[in-house]
């Protein structure tokens, strides 16, 4: 075959041809393959670690104008989602400090009140040391009714005194000042009187006498003229019924300091996304900050110590607030795929950041602002906050009282439904639940499925009604005695209730859920709990030494706990999660002398009536959605009828936290619930 013989182009194209039809032949005949695309196939490595084969895509990749259009509009869509959290950040701020402002006004006010019940003390034991002094009937041969007189004086100092003292913990409205500026008066009067009667056979007394009685004179008249200058009345100045007693008014927005370290809307406007996360970082801590002051100033409330005193006993929480990458985000200007890739996931970093701090803010306003706890309140004015914090005080002073086990009768039952209710009714509904991090998904559901229109009318207080299908008995409108089981004084105190072990055990289901349409009746022992601790055990005055999960509850946190006498180091400690089927639950790493607190969250399918029982080896106190429901000191063994509580549980996840200390051996705790209609049915 010569060079330029075209035999092997014939060759070439015949075998094309047959190729073309025999190829086309097979498609018509079949769909299948014609419908098929033929592709670049690659391995890869999925992400559980398995080999798969995908396809390979060949993407173009963006030139520079592209990438900096694209890292525009990413940039906007992030900036924009920052500064709603800022917002959201700076109005939970300017709340915060404006419950400080008013927690703070009403500590001064209470210290006030404090100096004055420190002068009626002075008074009593004055009339006090007089009446001994004047015990003998000789000594009056004159006036014989001047003994009697006498001991009434001491009398009325003594209801002046208990009254002043409820003043220590609750400032009192403007009337009910002016009523006691009134009986103040009176009784300086009448001291008066009586001091004129004594002094004539005053020929007859010795110079101790005489000083007695001058002294009494002097303190009545001090009493008198505190009283008048802190109700607002100048000492020269009478009062008459009608006459108005003015208190001067909380302030109705917070510190001018705290105000001025909020940035403005224009501020926010003009500053970049990375000033804009930094802006955030700077009044998250400024939050961290106020919530700490917040609840030093409700511990100087509930304690009657001084604000510094309560600060040294109070753990101050840090936010976590990210990554310092502000500048760097600022500073990054892409323009290729790969720093789009990192300057994208940094935009990504900082909104997590962003939204972390914002859900850690509002969790943290739930815990000291009753507005926050009610969408009602949200523009709640000072003299209703101021208000709502003087109820609550209240109720939180009685709640303590009730909560005390110490000296009362095994199987004793304190009734604290009503103060409840009023506390929910207020707007102190149960804080929001902390963020759990994700650690726990069974106890870190939404807490806004509780808020549910039966949360306004299950505690409604009407007597004898239903509302959003809880009864409120009529004891809820009676006034609270302590001493009675939280009855008026016409009813009687509730028996004491006896629990048998057995029976309980045998009986009583595991589980945090109570449902009154439940097929099995009876106790409920809670089961399922995140458990911290050693801490070391104070040896003296016990509950008055705060641990950080009496400030705060955050399951993420780990803090240095009890040094461990071997090494001379404490030990790091974080929430572990305890399920057990015993009702005893027993703390991990258990050791002598040691302080441990046990959270979880109850779920009532509706407002609920429900006794609960608590038995501890040793000390145990109780919280119900942050009341103190139960409080039993001194070294005991475990008993599951030392005492119970009537208390109210709100729809939806109710927050439970025990602190439990151990003494010199074993260490146990258990908290059972039961229903109150079920009572009956869990004794048989």
């Amino acid at each position: 075959m010569g060079p330029n013989s075209r035999k092997p182009l014939l060759i070439a194209l015949g075998i094309a041809s047959v190729l073309a039809i025999v190829v086309s032949l097979v498609l018509y005949l079949n769909e299948d393959l014609r419908r098929s695309t033929f592709v670049m196939l690659e391995k890869t490595v999925n992400e559980k670690g398995e080999e798969e084969i995908r396809v390979k895509v060949e993407k173009p990749k963006p030139n520079k104008e592209q990438v900096e259009k694209i890292s525009r509009t990413r940039e906007r869509q992030k900036r924009d989602k920052l500064k709603e959290k800022a917002e959201e950040i700076r109005k939970t701020v300017k709340e915060m400090a404006r419950v400080e402002e008013a927690l703070r006004q009403k500590l001064s006010a209470k210290n006030e009140w404090s100096a004055i019940a420190e002068l009626a003390d002075k008074l009593d034991a004055s009339f006090d040391s007089l009446t001994t002094e004047f015990a003998d009937q000789k000594t009056l041969e004159n006036d014989p009714d001047v003994l009697p007189a006498i001991f009434h004086m001491r009398r009325q100092v003594r209801e002046l005194l208990k009254k002043v003292q409820s003043f220590v913990e609750v400032k009192p409205d403007p009337e009910e000042a002016g009523g006691y500026l009134a009986d103040v008066r009176k009784m300086t009067e009448d001291e008066g009187a009586v001091r004129g009667r004594i002094m004539q056979n005053a020929e007859k007394w010795t110079l101790t006498r005489r000083e007695k009685i001058d002294e009494a004179d002097r303190l009545g008249q001090e009493y008198l003229k505190a009283v008048q200058q802190l109700v607002g009345v100048p000492p020269a100045v009478g009062i008459e019924p009608d006459d108005p007693v003015v208190f001067e008014e909380d302030l109705e927005e917070p510190g001018s300091d705290v105000l001025d370290s909020l940035p403005t809307d224009a501020e926010f406007e003009n500053m970049t996304t990375g000033e804009l996360y930094e802006s955030i970082q700077d009044m998250t801590q400024l939050m961290d900050g106020v919530f700490a002051e917040n609840r030093a100033a409700e511990l100087a409330m509930m304690e009657n110590i001084t604000m510094e005193q309560a600060t040294d006993r109070i753990y101050a929480p840090k936010t976590d607030t990210g990554p310092d990458v502000g500048k760097a985000l600022d500073a990054m200007n892409p323009a290729n795929l790969e720093q789009f890739q990192k300057y994208s996931e940094m935009l990504n970093q900082v909104e997590r950041s962003a939204e972390n701090m914002a859900r850690t803010a509002a969790n943290r306003l739930g815990q000291v602002s009753p507005a926050a706890n009610d969408g009602n309140k949200a523009t709640q004015t000072a003299q209703q906050l101021r208000q709502a914090i003087q109820q609550q005080a209240q109720a939180r002073s009685q709640m303590q009282m009730l909560a005390d086990n110490a000296g009362r009768a095994k199987g004793n039952v304190q009734d604290m439904r009503a103060l409840m209710a009023q506390s929910y009714q207020n707007g102190f509904s149960g804080r929001p639940a902390p963020d759990t991090g994700g650690i726990a998904p069974s106890l870190n559901a939404s807490m806004s499925a509780s808020m549910s229109p039966s949360y306004q009318n299950g505690f409604s207080g009407s007597q004898g009604s239903e509302e959003g299908g809880v009864v409120l008995s009529q004891t809820f409108k009676t006034s609270m005695d302590p001493g009675g089981g939280g009855r008026s004084g016409k009813e009687k105190a509730s028996a004491p209730i006896r629990l048998d072990l057995n029976q309980v055990l045998q009986q009583a289901i595991p589980g945090r859920r109570l449902d009154q349409n439940a097929t099995r009746k009876g106790w409920v022992f809670i089961d399922t709990w995140y458990i911290i601790g050693p801490w070391a055990r104070p040896l003296k005055d016990s509950f008055d030494s705060k641990f950080p999960p009496e400030t705060a509850i955050d399951l993420d946190a780990t803090y240095p706990g009890k040094i461990n006498p071997k090494t001379g180091k404490s030990a790091t400690l974080e929430w572990r999660f305890v399920q057990t089927e015993n009702i005893r639950v027993n703390p991990p790493d258990e050791i002598s002398d040691a302080v441990y607190y046990a959270y979880t969250e109850v779920f009532a399918e509706r407002a609920m009536e429900v006794m609960v029982a608590v038995a501890s080896d040793d000390l145990a106190k109780l919280w119900i959605n942050d009341f103190v429901v139960w409080q039993d000191e001194g070294l005991s063994s475990w008993r599951l009828d030392e005492g119970f509580r009537r208390i109210l549980l709100k729809p939806g996840y109710n927050k439970v936290l025990v602190r439990v200390e151990n003494g010199p051996a074993v260490c146990y705790f258990s908290v059972l619930m039961c229903p109150l209609d079920m009572l009956q049915a869990a004794s048989k």
